[in-house]
């Protein structure tokens, strides 16, 4: 009986005593997350897979959509065979389901004319990028890492 004790005891030990790994900060969601913590975990290559289409919730796959981040906060646009270069503005916003989260913002054709505004949900699994449009029937949008 004694020695059940002590198993049980030593059990207890152990399990209180390991600590878990840090979890990935670039995993998850990106809400009330520093400005340079989302920017570092979203530099990179990008590939859109899909969309969502707002109210209807229909997925739209999508083709040769590429999508880089740079460390100098530019965006490479790629679009089948036209690419886009330009500045993006990250803005703090409080989301439509009231998530504290950042806008990327960026002209389309580079004359201020035409701007996508993504709102950061966050990265999941490891490598699935979410972007949304911040708005009450907005797209969704989903990307997997290239590098």
């Amino acid at each position: 009986m004694k020695t059940s004790y002590l198993a049980i005891l030593a059990l207890l030990f152990i399990l209180t005593n390991c600590k878990d790994e840090d979890p990935d900060p670039c995993t998850g969601y990106f809400y009330d997350k520093p400005l340079e913590n989302v920017k570092h975990c979203l530099q990179g290559k990008w590939q859109m897979h899909y969309y969502i289409f707002g109210f209807t919730f229909e997925r739209i796959p999508l083709e040769d959509y590429y999508f880089t981040i740079t460390k100098s906060d530019s965006v490479i646009f790629e679009k089948a065979q036209v690419v886009i270069r330009d500045k993006i503005k990250w803005s703090p916003i409080t989301d439509m389901r009231g998530n504290k989260t950042y806008t990327l913002e960026f002209d389309y054709f580079g004359d201020g004319i035409y701007r996508y505004q993504f709102a950061v949900e966050g990265i999941h699994a490891g490598d699935t990028l979410v972007l949304f449009e911040n708005a009450a029937d907005g797209n969704g949008y989903f990307f997997t890492r290239l590098d």
